[in-house]
């Protein structure tokens, strides 16, 4: 039997990548993906504490005035009854 020598049996195999350029680009994508999935969560945190804190000032206004309008009504009282 004779044998055939191919100029294939030289080269060295090459080393198959660990993935493929495609799963390469899926993998980029989905980092890219959580990513902005990520600043989202932070833009709606910020807007809900900017909430929260916009309440508990409108809330202390609101009860400065009542304590206002109260105090002067006291006041309007007292000296109807000192008359």
């Amino acid at each position: 039997m004779s044998e055939i020598v191919t100029d294939d049996e030289d080269e060295q195999p090459t080393k198959p990548s660990a993935t493929a350029p495609d799963e390469d680009a899926v993998d980029k994508r989905n980092k890219l993906l959580v990513e902005i999935w990520k600043q989202a969560v932070d833009t709606q945190k910020h807007f809900n504490d900017m909430c929260v804190k916009s309440r508990q000032l409108g809330l202390t206004v609101r009860s400065g005035q009542l304590r206002c309008c109260a105090l002067s009504l006291h006041s309007i009282h007292a000296s109807r009854l000192r008359r």
